[in-house]
């Protein structure tokens, strides 16, 4: 694969390729995400991976985003040793390719940078090194279902959710 698109790890002495990475994420979760259409790249911050991936059309809303999300950090790890700092769902057709179908993994960090990716879900993991590395903060807009029994579906339910082994705090917002 080209060198371009490996990635330093967090100690900067190993590089691994998106591709692995990418495999890994899409095998967490492989009734929810398309196919060819998940992009793995470095953070601003050198030692934070980032993973955006294109959730599947009419996907049963059986599985939660955040449980996608987490799976998709999980399954990196345990495969490549590789920790994701930020992992974004996108609709479908939101992670950019070339003509002939590759992944544009530059063009995707550059989206990204820019708010350009239609986000269905966005969950950040920050790890500051304090309390054994415990802090994790959650952010992410979600699809909620409405009122019981009407079968309706409501968008914009952002959910922010930080935590340690001493404490936990969590935030609901919504802007219907």
């Amino acid at each position: 694969g080209r060198s371009a698109d490996a990635i330093a790890t967090g100690d900067g002495r190993r590089r691994v390729h998106a591709h692995y990475l990418e495999t890994a994420a899409f095998g967490s979760s492989p009734g929810s995400l398309r196919g060819g259409c998940v992009a793995a790249f470095a953070a601003p911050s050198p030692s934070s991976v980032v993973v955006v991936a294109e959730l599947q059309k009419g996907r049963g809303n059986n599985v939660h985003p955040s449980s996608i999300c987490d799976g998709i950090r999980r399954a990196v790890w345990k495969e490549e040793g590789v920790k994701v700092g930020h992992v974004v769902l996108a609709e479908s057709g939101g992670v950019p390719k070339t003509t002939s179908g590759k992944l544009r993994r530059g063009s995707a960090r550059e989206m990204l940078a820019g708010e350009l990716i239609p986000k269905v879900f966005e969950a950040l993991y920050d790890e500051d090194g304090k309390g054994g590395g415990n802090e994790v903060e959650v952010r992410g807009t979600s699809w909620v279902p409405g009122e019981a029994g009407s079968g309706e579906v409501a968008a914009g339910m952002v959910v922010m959710a930080s935590g340690s082994a001493s404490s936990q705090r969590l935030r609901l917002q919504s802007s219907l």
